[in-house]
């Protein structure tokens, strides 16, 4: 090698390092402050190497009031005020339920959403009695919507960027999936911009939810139940093989002060958080300062993952104890 390529070789290491640390601190400072929380951040170099910080930024942005009428975030109103999530404005997968991307019938399930309703409650039709994930390890090929006496809902979203993409290349039915699969020259490439929300509920009672992010589910006799969110899994396409994060419920872990969620079976790996607790990269299950004092302390991050194997080749792992539950 000779010296104005070692020179170039240390320049261009010096600027990796300059940039690592500029993400860093623009990623922990964004949390520190208080305007346009509610921002989706798009930055796939703080992802890759902040990712536990990235995950709370899209965390608060993602959980953030939105307005029904927009399915944009509420600039009006503060995190942790009652009411819809942004990402419940999105997309819903199920088949079946208003507005789903996959319909039974397998037809364009049409533009964007224009408007929707003040959502004041949810049909039970929008939910899922079983996360995907269980329905596929049961070999259940059907997707039962929850009842009147379910204790749990689950549902899958997307957003606009996700949903005009699955649009655009005739991906919501069996037929388009399979000439996407058979082409293989085509690229089925995102755009950055993706995202998807995988969610778990269960039943609460009245008690309990100034406790969690709640939503009140109208059942087929009319009553209306409260679910309280109990998992979530945040995906986004802000890196080339997807950026993961999943969030749950401090109730989900069983402990000598709650005794766990009835029928969940605890965490049995520890949660990695290196940005709420830097001096314990394992068993972390506290949330930052930016969520204190609302019902969103109680939720903590388990875990990211950026890749699907790590520097040796080993394959990384990341699961919810109650999505991935079994």
């Amino acid at each position: 090698m000779n010296s104005l390529s070692l020179k170039n070789l240390v320049a261009g290491f010096a600027f990796g390092l300059a940039t690592a640390t500029t993400a860093s601190a623009d990623c922990a400072s964004r949390l520190d402050q208080s305007a346009d929380l509610w921002v989706e951040p798009g930055d796939g170099l703080a992802a890759l190497l902040e990712p536990e910080c990235y995950a709370w930024q899209l965390f608060v942005a993602l959980n953030w009031p939105g307005d029904p009428a927009t399915q944009a975030p509420d600039k009006s109103k503060s995190l942790g005020e009652d009411g819809v999530a942004t990402w419940e404005l999105w997309r819903n997968v199920r088949v079946g339920s208003t507005n789903g991307v996959f319909r039974i019938d397998g037809d364009d399930p049409g533009p964007w959403l224009t408007g929707a309703a003040l959502l004041v409650a949810r049909p039970q039709s929008e939910f899922d009695a079983l996360p995907l994930q269980q329905i596929a390890r049961l070999g259940n090929p059907a997707m039962p919507q929850i009842d009147d006496a379910s204790p749990t809902a689950n549902e899958t979203r997307m957003n606009q960027s996700a949903y005009e993409f699955v649009r655009d290349n005739t991906l919501y039915n069996i037929e388009g999936q399979q000439t996407a699969f058979d082409d293989i020259t085509g690229v089925m490439n995102f755009h950055p911009d993706a995202k998807e929300i995988k969610a778990r509920w269960r039943r609460i009672s009245d008690t309990e939810k100034d406790r969690y992010h709640w939503v009140n589910v109208r059942l087929s006799n009319g009553d209306l139940q409260p679910f309280g969110l109990t998992a979530l899994h945040i995906t986004t396409k802000d890196i080339p093989n997807w950026f993961w994060a999943t969030f749950e419920h401090i109730d989900n872990e069983p402990s000598s002060s709650n005794g766990g969620v009835p029928g969940h079976e605890g965490w049995l790996d520890s949660s990695v958080d290196a940005y709420t607790c830097p001096n314990a990269p394992v068993g972390c299950n506290k949330a930052p300062r930016v969520v204190t004092g609302t019902k969103w302390e109680n939720y903590v991050l388990r875990g990211t993952q950026v890749d699907f194997v790590d520097s040796r080749g080993r394959p990384t792992l990341l699961a919810s104890s109650v999505i991935e539950r079994g």
